[in-house]
This record gives structure tokens, sequence and C-alpha cells, in this order.
């Protein structure tokens, strides 16, 4: 009984560091093939269900797995591990696509075409829509296909109700036939004047050429003119100058003129006392014929000049 007890003791042990080395075997098989200098990185905006040991894949062979999923400033880092990233292009992509129907994620990398290494932290990606959310979109869209059905429905009924009402058949069938009618008159008026336009336009022509040709000749004359208009306004100018000197002089002489006869007819002028006052003419009168009676009292009697030169008297 006791020999018993101890086999199944030994062989709880001996199960025991089987199941230990089997674990420690399955993660070193795990953990062996990822190399630090082969992690790669990816930056998605959106996870899309991709989980731990998920695959990565370089043109469709499995190349490494999935270590890490966070997110990481407002989006979604991925961090994982290739065989090999010397077959990686600078301008590598990735897509988080379908692994199988029934589900699963995988990563497919596209290596990219410049022949120069891929030297940056991360590798951009994005992710394609899923079936959940195909679902999703179609069942979004689904409301407004119903009410775009509906009324796809209301315009064929409207133009049905069109198509029966007989006033508006024969109203659309006047006008057409009314446009006809004067789309046929309109080609034979230009059928009929074509020759008078073509004529007419002929004859613009030529008066455009001789209109042209007259300004060419006659643009020297033109000029000559407006020359001979500049100088007579500036002689016009130097006139109306003088004009306006004259018509200064005229008025000062004026002023003068209306001084003088408010002086003449002032008490005190000269003139004043010539023209009103009787005392003054009568006294200069007087002095005019005592003035004439001494002048002829010379002329008869001559003068006495007493005269002494050199000594007083």
């Amino acid at each position: 009984m006791n020999s018993n007890k101890t086999n199944e003791i030994k062989v709880g042990i001996v199960t025991l560091i089987a199941i230990g080395i089997a674990i420690f075997g399955f993660a070193y098989v795990n953990n062996s093939g990822m190399d630090k200098q082969n992690t790669v990185q990816f930056l998605f905006e959106r996870s899309a269900g991709l989980g731990n040991s998920a695959p990565i894949m370089i043109n469709g062979v499995e190349r490494g797995k999935v270590t890490q999923v966070e997110n990481y400033d407002g989006k979604v880092k991925v961090t994982g591990y290739v065989d090999n990233k010397n077959d990686l292009n600078a301008d590598a992509s990735a897509k988080i696509m379908i692994l199988e129907i029934t589900g699963g994620k995988k990563i497919e990398i596209n290596p990219g075409m410049l022949n120069q290494p891929f030297t940056s932290e991360f590798i951009p990606g994005n992710s394609v829509s899923d079936l959940s959310e195909l679902v999703s979109i179609v069942s979004d869209v689904s409301g407004d296909a119903i009410n775009l059905i509906r009324r796809l429905d209301t315009i064929s009924i409207a133009i049905n109700r069109l198509i029966t009402d007989t006033s508006f058949v024969n109203n659309v069938v006047e006008t057409a036939d009314g446009a006809n009618k004067l789309v046929k008159n309109a080609n034979s008026f230009f059928d009929k004047n074509s020759r008078d336009m073509s004529n007419l336009i002929t004859n613009l022509e030529d008066i455009s050429i001789k209109l042209n040709n007259s300004i060419d000749k006659n643009e020297p004359k033109v000029s000559k003119i407006i020359d001979d208009l500049d100088l007579a306004i500036s002689n016009a100018n130097t006139l109306i100058e003088s004009a306006d000197k004259t018509t200064s002089n005229i008025n000062n002489l004026l002023s003068d003129l209306d001084k003088i006869i408010n002086d003449i007819k002032t008490e005190k002028s000269i003139v004043n006392k010539l023209l009103y006052d009787k005392e003054f003419a009568a006294k200069l009168d007087s002095a005019f014929t005592d003035l004439g009676s001494f002048v002829k009292i010379i002329e008869q009697h001559g003068v006495n000049v007493n005269l002494r030169i050199g000594t007083r008297p």
C-alpha cells in the first residue's frame, strides 16, 4: 500500500515536471523566433478586432506574429516580429485583413517599391472593414434605401398620371410642333437671307478697315488740332487773367472817382467852393478883375523897379 502511494507520488511529480517542461518549451519555441532586431511596429486608426498571436504576412506569406496591441496617442499601436526586415522598403505599408471568413484577423504588409531600407519607427497602416462592419453599414443605409424606393414609387406614380393625362400630352405635342415649326422658320430665314447676311458682314469688315485706315491717316492732324486747342485754352486763360486784372483796375478807378465825387460834395473842398460857395466865387471873380486891372496898368505905365545890389539900404 505504501509502495503504491509512493509510485503515485512519483508519477505526479514526473507529470508536473513534464507539464512545466512542455510549457517552457512552448514559450521558448514561440519566443525563439522573435528577435529584437526584427521587431516591427504598426500604427492603425483602429484595431478592427486584431489580437495577440495574429499572423503577420508579407505578400501572402506568413513571416511573424503580433505580440502586443495597445492604444497610442488616439490611435492603435501594434507590435510584432518578423523573421527578416531586409525586404521591407521605405514606402512599406500594412493592412488589417480578414484571416478567414469565419473570423480572425491578420496583418498584410506591402513591402513597397523604393530601393531604400525601411528606417521609420512605425509602418503606416489601415484596416479593411469586416463583415460585421459591412452589415452595420448596410443596416444604416437600408433606411435611406427604403425612403429612396418610396420616393421613386411616388415619382413613377406622378409620371404615370402625367402620361395618362391627355390634355398634358396634347399640350406637349403642340409645344413640340410649335418648336419644330419655329426651327423650320428659322432655317428658312437663314437660307433666304444667308447671302444678304454674308454681304452685310463683308461690308462691315470693309467699313472697319476704312475706319482704321482713316484713323491712321488723320491721327497727326487730330493730334495737331488737340495741340492747337490746348494752346487756345492756354491763351484764353491768359486773357481771362488779364481781364480780371483790368476789372480790378476799373474797380479801383471807380473807387477813386467815388472818393473825388464825395470830396466835391463836401463843403471843405476847393472844387465845392468853386461850384457851390457864392461868396468865394465873388471874391475869386473880384480877384481876377483886380488882377486884370493891374495887368493893364503895367502895360500902360510899365514897372518901376528900385534895385540895389551889394549893400543894404
